[in-house]
């Protein structure tokens, strides 16, 4: 496996002990998402015990956030499954190795035996599948597949060999670069462009994108597009509470919002969940507890939550007196 010099300078085993230990152990500094996942498998190789055990022990608790980066861009076949065996329970992650150019075969054969309708719905645009009778039929064969996704595959499938319509690279820049001020006429063109991409795109547009394609795709009606613009490691904590308090957001992704601890600790994020009617009723009752007692005053008048979410505010007036 190739790796570039400046890692190979951290990680190769005629280097000291203790640098190797310190890169295994996240001491060093500097390394991009994909080269930190990158010299955490090499070195879950290195001849020393403890300098194996320290990168897997990191490579198990590598973040969401630090996967995706590392997964948004080209990294070694070899390291991607290496993510697929430990971290076969997270659908984001799976969907992000179904979409990757660079995951091998066996790996994506994996994926489409056992992946969920999401999973499948990226696999059947792959390039990979195009003349892949192999692939098509463990596609087909998957107890997830939906009748459209199946007509997809056969479609890629069909292909001619090479053909560069089942891969997409060239994003439009005013969605991926830094943030900025459009024009009326600019944003309506972006508009028009992101209703024309296919799903493979919009996923793609998901993780990359600025802060204008996460305003576009967050409306998707496709829960995979949804999804991934919530993961998107640019999002910011205002743009998660704009859509927790947003009454078209999803409850699919409302879900996501509540089971995500950071934030949840955010005040502002877990305020607009509450008064979210979208919320889950159970997640929703619990957070009344943690808001201030204006808001807590405020949501035990809203006709606009649920009667439980009300009551429970109410309860929570009365058991703390407040005057």
């Amino acid at each position: 496996m190739k790796i570039k010099k400046e890692l190979f300078a951290l990680v190769s085993p005629s280097l000291p002990k203790e640098t190797r230990l310190n890169t295994a152990s996240g001491k060093a500094e500097g390394l991009l998402s994909d080269e930190y996942v990158t010299a955490l498998f090499v070195l879950s190789h290195d001849p020393e015990e403890d300098i194996r055990e320290a990168a897997e022990g990191g490579f198990r608790i590598l973040t969401e956030k630090k996967l995706i980066e590392a997964l948004s861009v080209r990294i070694a076949p070899e390291v991607i499954r290496k993510i697929y065996d430990n971290f076969k329970s997270r659908e984001i992650i799976l969907n992000m190795l179904a979409l990757s150019e660079c995951t091998d075969d066996g790996t994506l054969m994996e994926l489409a035996k056992d992946g969920s309708d999401s999973v499948l719905e990226l696999v059947s645009h792959s390039a990979k599948l195009i003349g892949n009778i192999e692939l098509l039929n463990i596609i087909k064969s998957n107890a997830n597949i939906l009748p459209l996704i199946a007509e997809q595959a056969e479609r890629t499938f069909n292909l001619p060999p090479g053909d560069a319509g089942a891969e997409f690279d060239s994003l439009p820049e005013a969605l991926i670069g830094e943030d900025e001020e459009l024009e009326e006429s600019q944003a309506l063109n972006l508009y028009q462009a992101v209703q024309q991409m296919t799903v493979v795109e919009k996923v793609k547009l998901a993780i990359k994108g600025n802060k204008e394609a996460r305003g576009l795709l967050i409306k998707s009606s496709n829960k995979i597009v949804a999804r991934t613009v919530i993961r998107n490691p640019r999002i910011t904590d205002e743009e998660i509470a704009t859509i927790a308090a947003s009454k078209s957001a999803s409850e699919e992704i409302l879900r996501e919002m509540v089971r995500n601890d950071e934030w949840t600790k955010n005040y502002m994020i877990r305020r607009a969940l509450t008064f979210n009617p979208k919320t889950p009723l159970p997640a929703a009752i619990k957070m009344v507890n943690a808001l201030r007692e204006k808001d807590v005053r405020d949501i035990s008048k809203s006709r606009a939550v649920p009667n439980a979410v009300r009551a429970a505010a109410r309860r929570l007036i009365e058991a703390r007196k407040f005057r």
